[in-house]
């Protein structure tokens, strides 16, 4: 005469025998898991007369905020400071204020709906002023309008968070995952319009030395820009008898090494370099002041502007632009997808599906025609059709 929950999630009523006079052999019902089949439990249990709940043991139910504190210690304790301080970031910002408290068999798929809802009628802010005085501003389009956050980067936290209940299941840290198969929203990923050939000129010739250096390799090669990639490569990274580069992955899914060929120009570019650094194998390829450097936002951000470039553009979209040409120039998928480090060529497709449409326009422009053309009617039909070739098909 209780409502309890089972092993394996379900909620259950318990009675005694005779309770249900059409089925006096009884002594329980079935339902569902999560907070639904909680709520159809307790409305049985009252239907029948009984107002109580066996008390749950909570020592047993970790909350969300533990179980994620544990796959993130467990998953990331190999990825760099900025990864792993990325992540953290996202968790503590944005999703542990909202499911952090919450016994895990509570996170149901009614929660996470609301959860969307709420983030997609969230507008965008940021953080302005002095450390001492951080104030937080709202941000608006051109056009005056709110920005706000977008289905893809609530896609992403959707991902997470099932990242974290499907890892404590599989470990055996819940007995279930209640959010299992939620169907996330679609993404509202962006066209990615890369830097043209006279912008990227235009930022090389208001850029400083080590940013000509970061922009020229990051152009030929594709590779991220950023500290774990394109920053941390040394001299003795270019294989000059292969003419390719050996890039250390920034742990992004991808392949944790790879190699990228080194085209004709940008060889030459590099034995320049290479004898201004009286070709020291230890030295980083990319320095300031002799240093090695983590960062290049702040030279960007000048320089962008020095170029009179006043739309979105980031370092990051050099990358765009070495996958994006390659592409429509006509590279093999699977070739093109390796060099940028992607783990499958559907994550390369996906990316830049924006290209896609105009690469199978083009291959279908290739295909021969095939006639005689001259003997089709103006109905459509063929001048020399037969029982057979309608009957045939």
């Amino acid at each position: 005469m209780a409502v309890t929950q089972l092993k394996d999630g379900r909620w259950v009523v318990r009675y005694r025998k005779g309770t249900i006079p059409e089925d006096p052999g009884r002594t329980r019902e079935y339902f569902g898991r999560g907070l639904a089949g909680r709520e159809a439990a307790e409305q049985r249990n009252k239907e029948l007369g009984f107002g109580r709940r066996k008390s749950q043991k909570k020592k047993n139910v970790p909350t969300f905020g533990e179980i994620a504190a544990d796959y993130q210690e467990a998953k990331f304790a190999h990825n760099t400071s900025s990864t792993k301080s990325g992540r953290y970031y996202k968790l503590k910002s944005v999703i542990l204020p909202e499911f952090g408290h919450l016994p895990v068999d509570r996170l149901t798929r009614r929660r996470l709906d609301q959860y969307v809802n709420k983030r997609l009628a969230t507008q965008l802010t940021v953080w302005t002023g002095p450390e001492t005085n951080r104030v937080k501003k709202k941000l608006y389009d051109a056009n005056g309008n709110p920005r706000m956050v977008k289905a893809t980067t609530v896609h992403r936290e959707l991902s997470d968070i099932m990242a974290v209940m499907a890892w404590a299941e599989r470990n055996r840290k819940i007995a279930f995952n209640p959010v299992a198969g939620y169907r996330k929203l679609k993404r509202d990923d962006a066209s990615i319009r890369p830097p043209s050939q006279a912008e990227t000129q235009a930022l090389l010739k208001h850029a400083p030395d080590h940013l000509v250096r970061a922009i020229t390799i990051a152009w030929y090669t594709g590779i991220r820009p950023g500290a774990v990639e394109l920053l941390q490569l040394k001299w003795s990274d270019v294989d000059w008898d292969r003419g390719c580069l050996f890039v250390i992955g920034a742990r992004k899914g991808g392949p944790a090494k790879r190699v990228v060929p080194l085209g004709k120009d940008i060889v030459a570019t590099l034995k320049k370099w290479y004898k201004a650094d009286e070709k020291d194998e230890t030295r980083n390829l990319i320095t300031y002041n002799g240093k090695p450097i983590k960062s290049i936002r702040k030279a960007w951000k000048s320089t962008k502007k020095a170029a009179g470039i006043t739309r979105r553009l980031r370092p990051y979209d050099l990358r765009h632009a070495f996958v994006t040409y390659l592409l429509e120039g006509g590279a093999d998928l699977k070739s093109v997808s390796a060099m940028a480090g992607h783990s499958r060529t559907d994550t390369t497709t996906r990316i830049y599906q924006h290209i896609n449409m105009d690469l199978m326009r083009a291959s279908i422009a290739r295909m021969p025609a095939v006639g005689p053309t001259d003997k089709i009617v103006s109905d459509g039909s063929s001048t020399n059709d037969s029982e057979e070739s309608k009957d045939g098909d």
